[in-house]
């Protein structure tokens, strides 16, 4: 049959294409390599912040019925000083016992105070849920089995939806993905057409091929950033708290990093048909190690560490303030900071690789 003889030909094509033999080996392997370790941790590393006021609870008792797992439990004495560790970011909750609590367990009816960032929906309801069950545990300690109610203040995300706290991580992915592929592609075709060689033969240089490419993708990215956030807005009903403005200067930096990664990975294909293929060995590990999904505390501790070491991760974690938080530049600029250095390094490499390659 002509359908073995197709087959027998793409298979002697692949022999001599070491590049392709080696994603189609590697490349599933490592997909499931980072997806078995993104999605089977639990969240780990948890600060929780524990203010008593009763006398009869040292904090060391508490400790005993709190996940010391999930949770890494930091004794305060200064309830307001708690709260404003959850509202600048440095603490995802902050539980306040009464004075009363060990005479009210008695009694059968005992509560706390928390406080807790809901800017990530999914990881702030499995804490509740957690705290809830280990303050029940406290309680029947007593030898009772009382009913222990949480008062529960949520100093950002109260009315926080899923699409509110997932549609950062939407933005950021879809941003650093098109501008990767779009430069990928495009520069391959220039190279294959030889309009990248008719460049170097003007007094272009290779700093601004990389500039220029850096500069038109980036005003693509504020373009998606306004267009995503008016889809979100419209269709989702998502409540932007801050200014969109930062969110587009996040969404830029990101891009600035995209477009220099995809720069670095031309190298790598030989035509448009193989742009495809290396795609996934960036972007799958962008979009389960970023806290897209799940926040970074979840992620296993043996590959945390390479979550730091995506870009996407700083955009989610600046958009997310700003959509659910509600943050400025004050606030951000940590992220905006590192986003940019991780745009400079990529076009240094860029810049280098050009040189070296072309």
């Amino acid at each position: 049959m002509l359908a073995f003889t197709i087959a027998w030909r793409v298979f002697k094509s692949l022999r001599n294409d070491k590049r392709t033999i080696a994603l189609i080996v590697i490349a599933p392997v490592l997909i499931m390599i980072v997806f078995g370790f993104a999605f089977a941790g639990d969240l780990k590393g948890v600060r929780l912040i524990v203010v008593s006021k009763d006398p009869l609870l040292a904090p060391e008792m508490i400790a005993m019925h709190i996940d010391g797992e999930m949770f890494k439990v930091e004794p305060m004495e200064d309830p307001a000083l708690a709260e404003r560790e959850v509202r600048e970011g440095r603490a995802w909750a902050a539980v306040v016992i009464p004075q009363d609590f060990s005479l009210r367990a008695r009694e059968g009816r005992a509560s706390v105070q928390l406080y807790v960032d809901r800017s990530n929906v999914l990881a702030a309801d499995r804490i509740t849920a957690e705290i809830a069950g280990s303050f029940s545990s406290l309680a029947r300690s007593f030898g009772l089995r009382p009913l222990v109610t949480q008062n529960i203040t949520y100093v950002y995300g109260g009315e926080a939806g899923f699409m509110d706290a997932f549609m950062p991580g939407v933005v950021s992915i879809a941003i650093f993905f098109l501008s990767i592929f779009l430069t990928l592609v495009s520069f391959v075709v220039e190279r294959r057409s030889h309009t990248l060689y008719r460049l170097y033969a003007t007094p272009v240089r290779e700093l601004d091929i990389v500039l220029g490419y850096s500069l038109a993708f980036s005003i693509i990215a504020a373009f998606q950033v306004v267009e995503l956030f008016t889809v979100s807005i419209l269709l989702f009903e998502v409540k932007v708290r801050g200014n969109i403005l930062y969110a587009i200067a996040a969404g830029s930096l990101l891009a600035v990093s995209g477009v220099n990664l995809g720069l670095l990975l031309s190298g790598l294909v030989r035509n448009e048909a193989q742009a495809p293929q290396v795609m996934p060995m960036v972007t799958l590990p962008s979009i389960l190690l970023s806290g897209v999904f799940w926040p970074i505390e979840a992620i296993p501790e043996l590959v945390r560490p390479l979550s730091y070491l995506v870009p996407p991760t700083y955009a989610i974690e600046a958009i997310r303030a700003i959509v659910i938080k509600g943050w400025g530049i004050t606030e951000i600029g940590r992220e905006l900071g590192i986003l940019a250095l991780f745009a400079s390094i990529f076009m240094l490499m860029s810049v280098m690789a050009l040189r070296r390659r072309d």
